[in-house]
């Protein structure tokens, strides 16, 4: 779709880049897929082990607060945007 717009825009070189980009972005996530199921590991499971801080469950915890607390109270968030949008003057 984006295709048939950019080429009867008259903007052939936006279009090619466009499907540049996605095909190295392709090949870049579909060498992650094959990494993962495709290729054998062959060392030492115990290294696999990865032990992960304590500030990261801190600031995943807050996340997670975050989103639910948008979910149960959204007008909290609503009018925050609202007065900010005022403020600037939109």
């Amino acid at each position: 779709m984006f295709i048939q717009a950019g080429v009867s825009s008259n903007l052939t070189w936006l279009v090619i880049i466009a499907v540049l980009t996605s095909v190295i972005s392709l090949y870049y996530y579909v060498n992650i897929i094959r990494q993962m199921y495709f290729t054998k590991y062959e060392g030492d499971a115990s290294g696999a082990v990865l032990k992960t801080p304590k500030f990261y469950y801190i600031i995943i915890a807050a996340c997670a607060l975050f989103t639910i607390a948008m979910v149960i109270i959204p007008s909290i968030f609503i009018n925050l945007t609202q007065s900010s949008i005022t403020t600037v003057g939109f």
